[in-house]
């Protein structure tokens, strides 16, 4: 384009009047202008990508002249000016030349140019998109100009549609309209205030039926045709357009991740744009994902709707689709309202004298520590983070609010009350919450209707909790009773900070309900969809909201321009901890006692323990746990302890008696009777007393007998490693398998027991203790010893309050999975069976690593499965015994022994590793310490079906494997995470080498070292090609395994200067463990119970499932002295989301994919070295 837009105008002018002056309709013709394109989802990187492809073409085409003076360069300059000058003069006013004359930006910076050129009478604009941008920007650069088209379809055709229609009602805004107009003008998003909701449609959508419903809706209500309008005399006015039409939008993702396309579509709606004084404010949306599968989105300005609002359009929506299904006409029971002419709310002004009062003089204010410092002026700029609460935990909080007298969103303030004062460090701030101001006139009415108001809460630590919800509750139903209180007069009275947009109140909380989401409409099924806009009126906005499903979903909305994501969810994560707290408090208060309860049946003659182990036992017990009084044979976890109190416990009692107390014991009966009774000798508070005149010598009970070896072998290679790992991690405990096994269904204990005796008398490995000779440098054994019976007593926690028994449950597993074993006593699996519903069972069953690999766990469960099938159907089960046992292995691989070949094997590897680096610079939270603690934990997720077929049909064509495809997507991964070119991954292999391995339950596997590596001689390598690379060299290292130790010392024996001790990133492909097991007549799941510690600092790990349409499962066990559980999760999620990509084009340059950094906010980036 090389005139301006006011040239453009009038030429288009001359041109309709030249139509009409020679017999043309001026009208008819069409006027199109060709522009250069090109839009992204950043306004300045978009205009810095397409520089140099402009200059290029522009050079090329002989352009530069006219598009230097198009730019606003003096024509006398551009005529004299050389190559090289007219090069200067254009890049110096390129931006210039972007404002005026293209569309380089993004949809909403080049919005304005659009527009202009629309009404200087232009029909259509021609994208000029090809002037030599590379082919994936030309892609992108399509998408976000096909959100630009249909943006101005919508304007356009409303424009139109107005034009045509022509009539407008004007009448002043309400107050509270008023006050939201104005916070948005000092907001700089015009975004801030937007609203969203969505639905999920399941089922045969009539779209033309849909389309007549969403018509008939903004027929009906005033409010959706509404815009607001600052005028000089008038102050702010609304402004209903009659007869304006706004089309449902209906958009096609078939083919695309759903669940992508619906994310894209929800923060398109998120950050649109509104107009408030051109409209509309309204903007259905319809997003196809198949034909039987819609979403649809409703976005419009707060100022138009509130959640009264959001019930009445979704209960009108279903009538209008309904009838226009039917072919009938819509019936309503009354007429909407509209807010034009309507009568505001009264103000009493007791209300004003009430609040003044309750505010003081100087109203404590909420300030919070934010990340970054606090301006004057507010973006509103925000971001979003969400958690759920589950229908059960929900369920036991609304049980719990009613037994208070509270409601439920009085308990969900108390809980937010103290997140927050623990935060700040104020007893007394104010909350802002959301009252209803409705008359009568306008319950039928879609608009905004309600106020903000400040709450003022104060509490201290000393308020039980109990009574604090029942203060907020008071607090609540008060400010209800003076909700009517005029606002304007309030803030102009107490506002502590003039010219602050966020006058008093900085944090909100709000519980409504989801619509949109219960909507019934004929032959659908509806599902919620986790809608809600990214933009921050004020610091820290909480809504709850109700599912149709029962559960509860926080949202929390902050200002990123003060806080990071990181940050908010932390506040959301601590927030879902004392939620936890309220479900699980008890319902009176223990009433307190200063001296223990005695034993009312003691029988005379009978005596305590020892009395200053005892007193001493309790005054541990009551220190730790804050309570005093409680009989001797109270359950610790009942008096209020966790695991963590239960470690402190046992380390409190052995630094002050000079004993260990076993963890088992313990766990076995946490009373304080029985912890008495063991360490004080005798059999505890009620053992009888040595009669007068009794030799006090007498025989004492014999101790247990050791069960007889019945085997004995040295140790394999990989139990001598995994014997060394348990001796040198900080909490051995990492080096646990536990596997919670839950039932549901009509279980049969007996037949349970039967098969987990069963599966530990089968296989040696479950019944092995190891020792060393000539300790501390001497060899390891390894002891089998003789299977004896298994006690597996049910513990019932159905006699526990209902919301009381899952958490118990849950309490009690953790436990055991965190209790480390002790490598001198057989290793035995550690098991506990509950019984937390009639129908639901939980067993807990928990190895050591140098027992089983995760091939062996999947042996055993299934096992377990077939061996309960046979016991409760009285039948023999058929299972052959296994070939091999684990002794017998590591005889077989001593004496397969050859050294030749490990010397080959380590002169491989030492090729096949020279030059690695030792360091990869992975990003982290928070600065490496010295050392890492061991401690960490896990994060889960899921790969679809559609992301295992991507992988392995890219892996069959390539003639590769999909752990192959696998692990050159991870080296992609950290290559852009740290900008390493050359990674190194460890990789768990199975190492089963003959058919007798396969039944075989003991530790085989084995590390194997995969190195990524891209390949600079050839920039244009695809994925593909670094994927067939990869596997070639995963294979070569298999061939070839040896200890990790003695890869290392290959490499320096090679010459290597800097060998890594440990490989810090891990793959665990897990293709051998197969956790999906069927019993009959029950409904089996198995999770994986991880204790929180970590082995490495990154383990990514992709199992798939039985079922390849259900994908795979995916973990990433984290060191938490490096990383947050946030961005662990986001991690997981971009490793996930990049293995897609990759297979989803494998003919595309690894380098395109290097180019698109993954969007995680990591602040500290020094070297990942090995620890």
């Amino acid at each position: 384009m090389s005139q301006t837009v006011e040239e453009l105008a009038a030429n288009i002018a001359l041109y309709r009047r030249t139509r009409a002056a020679c017999g043309l309709d001026p009208d008819a013709g069409r006027v199109t202008v060709l522009v250069h394109t090109y839009l992204g989802d950043d306004h300045t990187t978009a205009r810095a990508d397409a520089l140099e492809p402009m200059v290029r073409y522009l050079r090329s085409s002989l352009l530069m002249r006219s598009a230097a003076t198009a730019a606003g360069q003096r024509r006398e300059d551009v005529a004299a000016a050389s190559e090289e000058d007219l090069d200067y003069l254009f890049r110096r006013a390129y931006d210039r030349y972007c404002d005026r004359r293209a569309l380089i930006g993004t949809p909403d910076s080049v919005a304005p140019f659009v527009a202009a050129l629309h009404r200087a009478g232009v029909d259509e604009i021609a994208a000029l998109v090809d002037f030599g941008m590379d082919r994936e920007r030309l892609r992108s650069g399509l998408e976000h100009l096909d959100v630009l088209r249909r943006r101005t379809r919508e304007r356009v055709g409303v424009a139109r549609d107005t034009r045509g229609q022509g009539r407008e009602t004007v009448a002043p805004a309400t107050s509270a309209q008023r006050r939201l107009w104005l916070a948005a003008q000092l907001l700089e998003n015009p975004a801030a205030y937007n609203e969203t909701q969505a639905v999920r449609l399941r089922g045969p959508l009539d779209v033309e039926a849909l389309r007549a419903a969403v018509d008939g809706l903004v027929e009906r209500h005033a409010g959706l045709r509404t815009v607001f309008r600052g005028e000089d005399e008038a102050g702010v006015v609304q402004v209903v357009r009659e007869g304006l039409r706004i089309p449902l939008a209906v958009s096609d993702a078939r083919g695309q991740d759903p669940d992508e396309a619906v994310a894209a579509l929800l923060s398109e709606e998120s950050h649109r744009a509104y107009d408030l004084a051109g409209g509309p404010l309204f903007t259905p949306r319809l997003l196809r994902l198949a034909e039987d599968d819609h979403v649809l989105a409703l976005g419009m300005h707060h100022i138009v709707t509130d959640a009264h609002s959001a019930a009445l359009i979704a209960g009108d929506l279903r009538e209008l689709y309904t009838a226009a299904r039917a072919g009938r006409p819509p019936v309503f029971a009354r007429p909407a309202g509209t807010t034009v002419g309507a009568p505001e709310p009264p103000h009493d002004p007791a209300d004003l004298v009430w609040w003044r009062e309750l505010l003081g003089e100087k109203p404590p204010v909420l300030a919070l520590p934010t990340d970054r410092p606090r301006g004057r002026r507010v973006a509103g700029r925000g971001g979003a983070v969400a958690r759920s609460v589950g229908r059960e935990r929900a369920d036991r909080l609304r049980e719990w609010s009613g037994q208070q007298g509270v409601t439920l969103f009085a308990t969900l303030c108390t809980a937010w009350q103290s997140v927050l004062r623990r935060r700040s460090g104020q007893d007394a701030f104010l909350l802002g919450t959301t009252f209803g101001r409705r008359r009568p006139e306008t319950v039928d009415t879609v608009g905004f209707h309600v106020a903000l108001l400040p709450l003022a809460l104060s509490a201290t630590d000393a308020a039980p909790l109990p009574e604090a919800v029942r203060a907020t509750g008071r607090a609540l139903f008060a400010a209800e009773e003076h909700s009517g209180v005029d606002l304007d007069a309030l803030v102009a009275a107490v506002h502590p900070d003039p010219g602050n947009p966020r006058p008093l109140v900085t944090v909100s909380v709000d519980l409504d309900r989801s619509a949109l989401a219960g909507i019934e409409l004929p032959g659908l099924r509806a599902e919620g969809v986790a809608a809600g806009t990214e933009s921050a009126p004020l610091e820290l906005a909480l809504m709850a909201t109700h599912a149709p499903d029962g559960s509860l979903r926080l949202r929390l909305r902050y200002d990123a321009d003060l806080f990071d994501a990181a940050t908010a969810d932390g506040y959301l994560a601590e927030l879902e901890e004392r939620l936890d707290a309220v479900a699980a408090a008890p319902g009176e208060e223990p009433a307190p006692s200063e001296e223990a309860v005695p034993c009312e049946d003691a029988a005379p003659g009978e005596q305590a323990a020892a009395p200053d182990t005892a007193t001493l036992l309790r005054e541990i017990w009551e220190s730790l746990l804050g309570v005093r009084g409680f009989p001797d044979d109270s359950n610790f976890f009942d008096l209020g302890g966790n695991s963590i109190a239960a470690i402190r416990l046992v380390n409190r009692v052995r630094d002050t008696l000079g004993v260990d107390y076993p963890m088992a014991d313990f766990f076995a009966e946490a009373t304080l009777r029985a912890m008495t009774g063991q360490l004080a000798g005798g059999e505890g508070p009620e053992a009888p007393a040595t009669a007068a005149g009794e030799d006090s010598t007498a025989e004492e009970a014999p101790a247990p007998e050791e069960p007889p070896v019945v085997d004995r072998a040295p140790v394999s290679d990989q139990q001598a490693r995994m014997i060394a790992g348990h001796h040198t991690m900080p909490d051995p405990a990492v080096w646990n398998v536990p596997t919670r096994i839950t039932f549901t269904g009509a279980l049969d204990p007996a037949a349970l027991r039967s098969a987990v005796s069963g599966v530990i008398a089968r296989h040696d490995a479950l019944r092995t203790r190891f020792v060393q000779e000539d300790a501390p440098d001497g060899p390891w054994w390894q002891e089998v010893v003789a299977a004896g019976p298994v006690p597996l007593p049910v513990e019932d926690l159905t006699g526990l309050p209902a919301g009381e028994r899952r958490s118990r449950a849950d309490a009690l597993c953790r436990a055991d999975a965190a209790v480390a074993f002790e490598l001198g006593r057989p290793l035995v699996p550690r098991l506990r069976l509950l019984r937390v519903e009639e129908d639901r069972w939980e067993l807990m069953f928990v190895l050591h690593h140098v027992c089983a690999d995760g091939w062996s766990l999947s042996l055993l469960l299934a096992e377990i499965a077939t061996l309960y099938t046979a016991a409760a159907a009285g039948v023999p089960h058929g299972l052959p015994d296994p070939a091999m046992q684990a002794p017998g292995y590591a005889r077989w691989q001593r004496e397969h022994h050859e050294p030749g070949a490990e010397a080959e094997r380590a002169a491989f590897c030492a090729r096949y590793l020279d030059g690695v680096p030792s360091a990869v610079p992975v990003p982290t939270d928070r600065p490496r310490p010295q050392k890492l603690s061991g401690h960490g934990d896990t994060v889960r997720g899921v790969a679809s079906g559609d992301v295992r077929a991507a992988v392995e049909k890219l892996a069959a064509d390539l003639r590769t494997t999909p752990f192959a495809v696998a692990a050159a997507a991870l080296g992609v991964f950290l290559t852009r995470l740290s900008g390493e070119e050359d990674t190194l991954l460890s990789v768990p292999y199975a190492n089963r080498e003959g058919t007798a391995s396969e039944s075989l339950v003991a530790m085989t596997s084995t590390a194997v070292m995969v190195r990524v590596r891209l390949d600079s001689a050839n920039l244009g390598e695809t994925c593909a090609e670094l994927a067939v690379r990869t596997g070639a060299g995963a294979l070569g290292a298999m061939a070839h395994v040896l200890p990790t130790a003695r890869i290392m010392q290959a490499m320096r024996d090679a010459g290597a200067v800097s060998v890594p001790d440990r490989v810090p990133h891990v793959l665990a492909f897990q293709n051998s463990v197969d956790t999906d097991i069927e019993i009959p007549g029950l409904r089996v799941e198995v999770a994986d119970l991880a204790p929180p510690l970590s082995r490495s600092e990154l383990c990514f790990g992709l199992a798939p499932r039985r079922d390849a349409a259900k994908g795979y499962r995916t973990f990433l066990e984290f060191s938490t002295d490096l990383w947050d559980h946030t961005t662990a999760h986001d991690l997981l999620a971009s490793y996930t989301d990049l293995l897609a990509e990759f297979c989803a084009r494998p003919d595309r340059p690894v380098r395109e994919l290097l180019a698109e950094r993954p969007s995680l906010s990591l602040p500290n980036t020094g070297k990942a070295d090995a620890v």
